[in-house]
């Protein structure tokens, strides 16, 4: 199986890819951790569809809206609507309480990280940029990148993930 962590991290570096390549991307999932990708780098922006909560229903509204969800989730609406019996739905909810105070009690990255890595992706992107205008190969350029990479990361007092 897959877990969680594995998921993050997979989405998270084809995200990174993506924002290095800027590349014209809808990414749609259901990691949260996600969200903090906007505040690294400055061509990602996070949309939601909206929802109208009515009478403990969820009605989508087919619009797209800039910024987070407010409703992390909707997968406890949808196992209730879908018929799942209220003991196993009320597990469901005390389960969801216990990994979501573990989540918060994590930090997947400090606003130093958040700073640095807007640094270091600037640098990345004008890196790039300076290959597009000049006669660097890809395998120069590929070199560059690594040793920019691994002397970051060698000084990162605290990891940017815990995924």
């Amino acid at each position: 199986g897959t877990s969680n962590e594995d998921g993050v991290g997979i989405a998270w570096a084809c995200c990174e890819e993506l924002a290095s390549k800027r590349a014209k991307t809808i990414f749609a999932t259901h990691y949260v951790e996600l969200l903090q990708l906007a505040s690294i780098y400055p061509n990602i922006r996070n949309l939601h569809l909206a929802v109208d909560l009515q009478n403990d229903k969820v009605v989508f509204l087919y619009k797209v809206i800039k910024g987070k969800s407010e409703q992390s989730s909707y997968g406890l609406y949808a196992a209730e609507r879908s018929g799942f019996p209220e003991d196993v739905l009320q597990r469901a909810r005390e389960l969801q309480k216990i990994l979501k105070e573990r989540a918060d009690s994590r930090q997947v990255a400090t606003k130093a990280d958040t700073g640095t890595l807007e640094n270091l992706f600037t640098l990345a992107q004008r890196l790039v940029d300076l290959r597009s205008s000049t006669k660097v190969d890809d395998q120069t350029m590929r070199k560059l990148m690594a040793q920019l990479k691994h002397k970051y990361f060698k000084n990162q007092s605290t990891p940017v993930t815990n995924a």
